[in-house]
């Protein structure tokens, strides 16, 4: 009778992911290999954990109501807008923005953290604003500077 050992039955081409690769890349590198799992490594190749499908999935099936809370007190606060200026709603990770902003690029800007949030699957972006600020001297946010509008003497 045969022994069968580790070695007989792993995979040899093996491709690991630093820890600061986007998870969506992570996902479609998964899809692509057609594992269920992929090593993450530091920069001298040691070993610091193992993203699997399910930790991805983890991210997709958060509840709604949380999604929502993150989007009202982490996004709007942080970007300092007033909580009734834009409704949020979540519904199966699809997250709808309804409101109006003074400006097209701060839309712009909710519209992209939402994007960015766990759980947030997709955005619809019914923002309305007061300004298209978009063609204002290249600038797409009031807080965006370009170096020659500095005075440093």
């Amino acid at each position: 009778m045969k022994r069968w050992y580790v070695g007989d039955v792993m995979a040899t081409d093996v491709v690991t992911v630093p820890p600061d690769l986007p998870y969506k890349l992570v996902a479609d590198l998964l899809v692509r290999r057609g594992v269920s799992a992929v090593p993450v490594v530091d920069d001298g190749g040691r070993l610091l954990g193992i993203v699997a499908r399910r930790d991805l999935l983890r991210l997709y099936t958060r509840p709604d109501a949380e999604t929502k809370a993150t989007l009202a007190d982490g996004v709007l606060r942080s970007l300092w807008l007033d909580r009734s200026t834009v409704d949020i709603e979540v519904v199966d990770g699809v997250v709808t923005l309804t409101g109006h902003l003074d400006r097209r690029s701060t839309a712009a800007v909710v519209v992209g953290f939402a994007l960015g949030t766990p759980g947030v699957v997709d955005v619809v972006d019914r923002l309305t604003y007061d300004e298209d600020d978009s063609a204002h001297s290249g600038r797409l946010h009031p807080f965006q500077v370009k170096p020659q509008d500095v005075d440093i003497s």
